[in-house]
């Protein structure tokens, strides 16, 4: 037994060391990344990586790449990224965080269409709903999250499928559950996943149910075996407490002893709720035992992991502000820049449009066979007036209000200020205009009146000249 135990560890260190590697391999790569777009792919991989090593570090990392996908309106990678940030919350703990981000992430998956998306969020709404006892809100989730699956096969379904079994199972539902497990049990074998780590845990729970305790101990030992062999430690960590409390539970107060210390070693500083249950099982085993120094030290132990949990709840509560404030910064930086793009296209069309109606009365002015009412004219000056001050209030607005601190009084006054000077300037312009079309007008009717009475001359003429070559000749 003690050489089997001694493969088992040199495989699992084996395995470990290869998985940091894996990990410092990535971290390697990000600190020779250049380009944004490159540092958010391995920022994505990273805490996908840390996620069952070590979750604190996959939040860490997945603020990161959302940060960066904010910054460069990567939708598809913003949603990733919280779908990732989410479900690392979800494993440290964080719940109300944990939501919000998957909340965010659905959202945009169902904007984007991306069903895959869709699925990782309703995933982890269900596990934060079903840890904190909401069962039928995670059931719910976890539903929407199978008919998604169930359209399109390509998305893998086993976690959903293994959750909603075991949601059925601490709802008093045993025939559901067994109907659930088995049928990921089935997809775990014929795809070889390394899912079945937990599913082999849930098969426990659900043996140690129905009292067949042999069964649900063969499962818990294959679900060790599966999450050494897959490097798994959190589920590693998962199926120890449960050989813990299943041997506790059957008065087997060494081996409950042995497992119990095995997932202390494992889950310390990264699986605290595993961790505080494996001390609490400990000192109930010491106290069984009469070794009261023991059971008061693992019992001190459960309660120093239970402050650590809120003090890393209290924590993270100064961390979100910290990075809710980075998140701040983005979008006012876009919003300014927005702003910024917004008000160059404005002036643009406030410019066109002055041109425009420059050009007409321009057009009027200089043509010699257009007669304009001065009505027209004043319309005219009076929107090129208003387009004028409004080409100019957005001009120096952004200056104006720097100058003055953003003081509204001090903004309207230097406004009025400005309106001030361009209204005896547009009425000298317009009465300019004015004479200049009253005086283009008469010349225009000078010269139609000067053709007519030509015109009505012609025939006149032609009848006189026509009579006196008449009488010249009667005289002849």
């Amino acid at each position: 037994m003690r050489n089997i135990l001694s493969l088992l560890l040199f495989i699992f260190m084996g395995t470990v060391s290869g998985q940091s590697l894996k990990i410092k391999n990535l971290e390697r790569s990000l600190s020779e990344a250049n380009s944004d777009a490159g540092k958010l792919a391995l920022l994505v991989k990273i805490s996908s990586a840390y996620i069952d090593h070590n979750p604190i570090k996959s939040v860490h990392f997945a603020e990161e790449a959302l940060i960066i996908s904010k910054k460069n309106h990567y939708k598809e990678a913003e949603m990733r990224s919280l779908n990732s940030l989410a479900f690392s919350l979800f494993v440290v703990g964080n719940y109300s965080r944990g939501l919000k981000a998957s909340l965010e992430a659905l959202k945009l998956a169902q904007k984007l269409k991306n069903k895959r998306g869709q699925v990782m969020a309703y995933n982890t709404i269900g596990n934060i709903y079903r840890r904190q006892g909401a069962h039928k809100s995670a059931v719910t989730n976890l539903l929407l999250a199978k008919d998604i699956c169930d359209a399109d096969k390509s998305i893998p379904c086993d976690h959903i499928i293994s959750t909603l079994g075991i949601c059925y199972l601490e709802t008093g539902r045993t025939d559901l559950a067994i109907d659930f497990l088995q049928k990921v049990y089935q997809q775990n074998i014929k795809s070889k996943s390394e899912g079945i780590s937990i599913t082999y845990n849930r098969l426990g729970d659900l043996q140690y149910k129905l009292n067949n305790i042999p069964l649900s101990l063969e499962y818990y030992r294959m679900g060790v075996k599966s999450a050494t062999e897959y490097n798994n430690p959190r589920w590693l960590c998962f199926n120890y407490v449960s050989l813990e409390e299943l041997y506790f539970n059957e008065h087997q107060t060494d081996s409950s002893i042995v497992y119990g210390k095995k997932a202390l070693a494992l889950g310390e500083n990264k699986f605290l709720h595993q961790s505080q249950k494996a001390a609490i099982i400990l000192s109930d085993n010491y106290n069984r035992l009469k070794e009261s120094d023991s059971c008061l030290k693992y019992l001190r132990l459960a309660i120093v992991i239970k402050d650590t949990i809120q003090n890393n709840k209290e924590e993270s509560q100064i961390q979100n502000l910290v990075f809710e404030e980075r998140l701040q910064k983005i979008e006012t930086a876009e919003n300014e820049l927005k702003l910024k793009e917004e008000r160059s296209h404005n002036l643009q069309y406030f410019a066109i449009a002055a041109t425009l109606v420059l050009f007409i009365i321009i057009f009027l002015i200089l043509s010699h066979s257009i007669l304009v009412n001065e009505s027209i004219i004043r319309f005219l000056g009076i929107l090129s007036l208003l387009i004028v001050f409004e080409f100019i209030n957005l001009f120096l607005h952004p200056y104006l209000g720097e100058f003055v601190h953003h003081s509204p009084i001090l903004i309207l006054c230097m406004m009025v200020f400005i309106a001030a000077l361009l209204i005896p300037l547009h009425h000298k312009l317009e009465q300019w205009i004015t004479n200049k079309l009253v005086d283009k007008n008469t010349q225009i009717r000078l010269a139609a009146a000067k053709r007519t009475i030509e015109a009505l001359e012609k025939p006149y003429n032609a009848d006189i000249t026509q009579s006196l070559a008449h009488s010249m000749i009667k005289n002849k």
